[in-house]
């Protein structure tokens, strides 16, 4: 997923934007990319299920920069090339955000992929935070306690949770490697998750 606070939301489009006769777009320039930005629709051709949309300007593609000014080292071909390759596999891993369609414009390239509900940054980042549970347990005062607290962490969902995305990840992996494709790109930003 590609989420942002509001602050860092921009609506400049229309939410009643139709790409492709298919893709209503729900909510415009959720986050910025380096050459773009991701948009929320809906597609209509499946349920109404949630997408998000990844738009590219042609011209920054083109002049290898970013939207702000940046040498970009990213190759937009490529990537669609790759994105395209491991959609079509029969096999596809269950870890894989698979793209569903792809469009161009005079001035724009659009890919329309699956939503996942957060970004494992972010899920991590609000277990630590003050309201999240990690955070609770981590704030023991005495040795004792932080004892206690790493003790019962040993059984705790959270540690299931950290260990079942971790093995989504290394599976994911290792397909696209058995693919010939190599993410060049691991991040917790770029790790999505569908639900935990």
């Amino acid at each position: 997923l590609y989420s942002m606070s509001a602050s860092q939301t921009q609506q400049t489009q229309p939410q009643a934007q139709i790409w492709e006769g298919r893709f209503q777009c729900v909510k415009a320039q959720v986050a910025k990319t380096l050459q773009g930005y991701i948009h929320f629709a809906r597609d209509q051709r499946n349920d109404n299920k949630m997408v998000v949309v990844k738009e590219t300007s042609k011209r920054l593609v083109a002049e290898g920069k970013s939207q702000d000014g940046h040498i970009v080292h990213e190759d937009f071909a490529n990537e669609k090339m790759i994105m395209t390759y491991l959609a079509r596999q029969p096999d596809a891993d269950d870890g894989f955000v698979r793209l569903i369609h792809e469009w161009e414009t005079d001035t724009h390239y659009f890919y329309a992929m699956q939503h996942c509900e957060a970004e494992l940054f972010k899920y991590i980042s609000k277990a630590f935070s003050q309201d999240g549970e990690m955070f609770r347990f981590m704030q023991r005062e005495s040795k004792e306690q932080q004892v206690a607290c790493a003790n019962k962490l040993r059984g705790h969902t959270w540690l299931a949770r950290v260990r079942s995305i971790f093995q989504q990840c290394v599976k994911c992996v290792f397909w696209m490697h058995n693919k010939g494709v190599c993410h060049l790109d691991l991040s917790l930003e770029n790790t999505m998750i569908f639900k935990v």
